[in-house]
């Protein structure tokens, strides 16, 4: 699940780096991201088979912990976005410098872990036993969906 949370993540950070770099449209990018968003809630919901006030106590404590997943990985990816232009730019690091960057990395994780298991609790005091297992499987579900489209996309532009 964590592997296919993380490819979501980077998909949509090449999407914003593509928007970016291909100056798209901002509104239309937005309007898509919100599309997605929409259709996340949609898709979680049904899966879980969210009530009116569960879903009134889920969702804000749900999009707390995307916030905060994203704030995680904005750092990781800067800290790695520093390692490759130095490589690309033909800059030598020292032992210690990959050492720190090794250090980072692992750091990353273990934040992201603890994330995990802080929100782990507040999910549980929200959502009955069965509609917990039920999130993380339409997390890893949604997240294969994604991957599926986004590829089906990309081929589609590449012919």
């Amino acid at each position: 699940m964590k592997k296919i949370s993380i490819s979501i993540l980077a998909l949509f950070v090449s999407m914003v780096a593509i928007a970016q770099k291909h100056d798209f449209d901002k509104e239309a990018f937005r309007q898509r991201m919100e599309q997605l968003k929409a259709e996340k809630v949609a898709f979680f919901t049904e899966k879980m088979s969210l009530d009116a006030e569960t879903a009134q106590k889920f969702w804000p404590v749900y999009n707390e912990y995307e916030a905060e997943k994203m704030k995680n990985h904005k750092e990781f990816r800067d800290l790695m976005r520093t390692y490759w232009k130095g490589k690309q730019n033909d800059v030598a690091m020292t032992d210690k410098e990959y050492l720190d960057m090794a250090d980072a990395m692992v750091n990353a994780k273990v934040q992201q872990a603890e994330l995990d298991k802080r929100y782990h609790s507040k999910f549980k005091a929200i959502l009955a036993p069965e509609q917990l297992v039920k999130y993380y499987r339409a997390d890893e579900q949604f997240g294969r969906e994604m991957i599926k489209r986004f590829k089906a996309e990309k081929e589609g532009r590449d012919r």
